[in-house]
């Protein structure tokens, strides 16, 4: 199992992509804290124009044209305006991929939406595309193919270890069963073990690492018993975790707080910084606000390492 230390899911709202990026190496890569590991730099994505939709990045990556709706996106026969310019700003984050990361990074984290929000978000003849089987499994299929080529190639073009950062915002919805497109086409819950299934299909198709977002937690959430009882057993399987960084809390707090959780699991100390992650969770903020948050994470994680 790989190990992060720690990892950021921000979006900047810089307006100049390689602005972002020589924002995204002083607060990941240019540090002085000892993590035990080489940082993994996530790929800027930034608020303004496409650069924040994980829908329609994620669909340009795998050349799956997609146009607006008053509801979110939709399936296109051709590719449309909006599709043209994720093409464009995907094209330009990988230029500068290119001219600035060889021999700066040792790891990369690529951002996707994952193949059950991806199926939910983007409709097909007006409905969520989950609704379509075949449909969703088309997309599904392709989507996982397109990521394995980016990340190898990316690997190639920067000389570093790729790993796929996957969100999947709608999987609870999906789970519960979506809202169809009026009050009479709710669609139905979909089983845990078949979302569990095409996860770990979408794993096989990339060969590279993945970070799955829904596998996430709060420390808030395990202050409830048996929210705590079933992390402690995840990680007593050797199962990654990765914590949010909540907001308000110092490192030491928050260091602090992990540590106090890990006694409580009475699992072996050594244990702790192999499987715990920080993750600085989704949010658009300023360079300032991600530099701060990012050194929070970076300065717990260490701590963890130290200890």
């Amino acid at each position: 199992m790989i190990r992060y230390g720690w990892w950021e899911d921000t979006v900047t709202t810089h307006t100049d992509l390689r602005a972002a990026y020589a924002s995204a190496l002083t607060r990941t890569v240019d540090v002085d804290e000892d993590i035990g590991v080489a940082p993994a730099l996530s790929l800027p994505r930034v608020s303004g124009g496409v650069g924040k939709q994980l829908a329609a990045t994620t669909a340009a990556m795998a050349q799956i044209p997609l146009h607006t709706t008053p509801r979110g996106w939709e399936l296109s026969a051709h590719p449309s305006l909006e599709s043209r310019r994720t093409a464009g700003y995907l094209r330009e984050q990988w230029d500068l991929a290119e001219e600035i990361l060889p021999g700066r990074v040792e790891r990369v984290l690529v951002h996707v939406l994952g193949p059950w929000s991806l199926g939910a978000q983007v409709e097909y003849r007006g409905h969520s595309v989950i609704a379509d089987r075949p449909a969703f499994k088309d997309m599904a299929l392709t989507l996982g193919d397109a990521v394995h080529e980016y990340c190898e190639r990316l690997s190639r073009a920067v000389s570093a270890e790729v790993a796929v950062r996957v969100h999947e915002p709608e999987v609870n919805n999906v789970l519960e069963g979506l809202p169809g497109a009026t009050q009479f086409h709710q669609l139905d819950p979909v089983d845990r073990e078949i979302v569990e299934a095409v996860w770990r299909r979408f794993d096989e198709q990339v060969e590279v690492d993945v970070l799955l977002s829904h596998s996430d937690v709060s420390l808030h959430s395990l202050q409830d018993s048996a929210i705590k009882d079933a992390v402690g057993a995840r990680l007593g399987e050797g199962k990654r975790l990765g914590v949010r960084v909540p907001s308000g809390m110092s490192s030491d707090e928050l260091a602090k707080s992990m540590m106090s959780l890990w006694k409580q699991w009475t699992l072996p100390a050594e244990q702790l910084p192999e499987l715990v992650n920080f993750v600085v969770p989704e949010a658009v903020r300023t360079p300032a606000e991600a530099s701060t948050l990012a050194a929070i994470a970076r300065h717990a994680a260490a701590k963890l390492w130290r200890n």
